[in-house]
């Protein structure tokens, strides 16, 4: 497996939550904010606000869940400070060659919360669902990991 690592300074943001987390393994509140694609028919914008609680520093190949699967590298971007910081975040430069920078977390089982608004004004998951296809409705098992933009972070 080849590990893609990067020693480039990180932003403000980044560094912010590098310091906040510290080094090694720990568990972290976190929450974040992202919008929510809708079926084309509709024009409402919707936001999904989740919190949890969150491993971080955890190597992917050392989880528990794992057992019996192989883990591989990174689909997508490089680790940012890996050996000094650990596994806990990803740089990437996106199609729109915009370089952007994302936290990797593991989620706390049964900790996963969200709400949601629509057009601003809180809402039901059932409100929600209303406004999305049949396959974004699908039930989802919840994640071994999680990955977020930083931008979108907040520790709680």
């Amino acid at each position: 497996m080849t590990i893609t690592t990067t020693t480039a300074p990180v932003s403000a943001r980044a560094q912010s939550y590098l310091d906040a987390i510290g080094k090694g393994i720990g568990v972290q509140r976190v929450a974040w904010v992202s919008d929510v694609a809708t079926a084309a028919a509709n024009p409402q914008k919707v936001k999904k606000y989740i919190d949890c609680a969150a491993l971080v520093g955890v190597k992917y190949e050392d989880l528990a869940a794992l057992e019996g699967r192989e883990p591989g590298p990174l689909p997508w971007g490089h680790w940012v400070g890996l050996e000094e910081f650990g596994p806990v975040l990803i740089g990437h430069t996106g199609k729109d060659g915009i370089y952007r920078e994302y936290a990797r977390l593991y989620p706390v089982e049964g900790t996963i919360r969200a709400t949601y608004t629509i057009d601003g004004v809180p809402a039901s998951k059932a409100d929600v669902d209303a406004l999305l296809t049949a396959g974004a409705r699908k039930p989802k098992d919840p994640p071994l990991t999680i990955t977020v933009k930083m931008q979108n972070l907040t520790l709680i």
